[in-house]
């Protein structure tokens, strides 16, 4: 959830919305209890709450929350004993905590900025936009970490399969997608994703996707991706496959062709389905490959828009209850109406389905 003043009058208060002064006495508070016991069992929620809160007052213009005001002559021997507030953070020295934002809700805009810049530093960072004055009345934005495993949850694109390279490119596989899109509150839309093709035959395969996102505004978007991979025999997408593997390595030495195209064959509609899901999930974010060291460095922060209910505004609060209500019983299923049913085709000719079909290169499943 969102951070909130503390204590005092003021206590359960989004720090966006509290008084300056409330937020400057709590930084404070804070620092030195830090400064007491820097290892305290609350020591890591409370720097979390500290760089909240100054990121807070540094967007409102005001700067050096916390510090405490300089002596002047030598009237001041008590503050002498005060404890010494800790050093603001750089950028690089919050790595950490920006990554703590998980599990937790930014329900400001300039926070969730800010939240943004850090995270996009240390990750590989999802989400459909990267600036925004506000957020909806009654939503947050979570943020949910995903770490991707190069050797189990994709696919690799180029490099000897043999080796791990840092600089090898991986193609995301399905279950990888599957889980980001999750985080992304990415809902794939009943009748319209799945395979177009009849399935009669096992060498051929149209797979369509569609997903559907939910943007910071709250507004909803809609994203097509389809994929076609063809690999009867004399297809061009076979021809490519072979010529390939017939091209010597760096050491002279070629691949069978034949080891190639059955590889090829054997995983052809999970393949196909996983470009075609990549393809409707890149639009907030993703790439077609990333780099193992990419994967194996930086896990995916990905933003998701929430709705919690929770406004300062009495009329506000029962319209968000009855939402709340009907999101339980089961009303929000309609808002989209029933799922469409989408015809399947039998394959077509041989060589008419090109090398890269609906924008993906089936050879860059294969090394080079």
């Amino acid at each position: 959830m969102s951070h909130t003043i503390p204590g005092g009058q003021s206590k359960g208060t989004p720090i966006e919305e509290a008084q300056d002064r409330d937020l400057e006495f709590w930084i404070s508070a804070k620092q030195k209890r830090l400064a007491d016991d820097p290892s305290h069992r609350y020591a890591a929620s409370d720097q979390e709450w500290i760089d909240a809160a100054q990121t807070e007052l540094e967007r409102r213009g005001i700067a050096d929350a916390g510090q405490a005001p300089a002596n002047q002559g030598t009237s001041a021997p008590a503050q002498a004993s005060e404890p010494k507030p800790a050093p603001r953070q750089t950028p690089q020295a919050r790595q950490s905590s920006a990554i703590q934002v998980v599990g937790e809700s930014i329900s400001n805009g300039s926070s969730l900025m800010a939240a943004l810049q850090r995270l996009s530093e240390t990750c590989n960072l999802v989400a459909p936009t990267t600036a925004t004055d506000s957020l909806p009345e009654g939503c947050a934005v979570a943020i949910s970490m995903v770490k991707i495993d190069p050797n189990t949850d994709g696919y690799q694109l180029t490099g000897d399969f043999k080796s791990s390279a840092p600089s090898d490119r991986i193609g995301l596989g399905k279950t990888a997608l599957e889980r980001i899109g999750a985080a992304a509150g990415a809902s794939w839309i009943p009748g319209l994703t799945g395979r177009v093709d009849d399935a009669r035959d096992p060498h051929y395969c149209h797979y369509q996707a569609w997903v559907r996102f939910q943007d910071l505004d709250g507004s909803y978007r809609e994203y097509p991706g389809e994929c076609e991979i063809d690999l009867r025999d004399g297809s061009p997408q076979v021809l490519d496959i072979i010529r390939k593997a017939e091209r010597p390595d760096k050491s002279g030495k070629t691949r069978d062709p034949k080891v190639q195209l059955a590889e090829a064959r054997k995983f052809i509609q999970r393949q196909c389905a996983s470009k075609a899901m990549l393809v409707a999930l890149r639009r907030p974010g993703l790439r077609h490959w990333y780099t193992r060291e990419e994967l194996t460095t930086k896990p995916f922060a990905v933003t998701k828009l929430i709705f919690h209910g929770r406004t300062q505004d009495p009329a506000l609060k029962a319209v968000f209850a009855k939402i709340i209500a009907d999101r339980f019983s089961g009303a929000a299923r309609q808002l989209f109406g029933s799922a469409p049913s989408t015809p399947r085709h039998a394959p077509p000719p041989v060589g008419t389905v090109p090398i890269e079909a609906h924008g993906e290169d089936m050879g860059d499943d294969f090394p080079t």
